[in-house]
């Protein structure tokens, strides 16, 4: 949406508060790009993204249905050789 707000508008019209902020939200974003491309590593975000999906259907299915849901207990981690 920014980039396609620059373009409407061109980069000459910079004067304007809300092109500002677009460019701002746009350098954000590539740093943040950057950031996932050469710092977060992908079993990690593996790993995270499974416990935040775990959480999501407990508590969905506690509000839907109304009845409480156990946690499975966890594995036991393994010690480093």
């Amino acid at each position: 949406m920014c980039a396609g707000l620059l373009r409407y508008r061109g980069f000459r019209d910079m004067e304007d508060g809300l092109a500002i902020w677009a460019v701002v939200v746009l350098i954000i974003a590539a740093i943040h790009a950057l950031y996932f491309a050469f710092v977060v590593a992908k079993a990690g975000v593996k790993k995270t993204a499974q416990k935040y999906g775990r959480e999501l259907i407990l508590s969905t299915e506690t509000l839907m249905g109304g009845t409480r849901v156990h946690a499975v207990p966890r594995k036991p981690k393994e010690k480093a050789k």
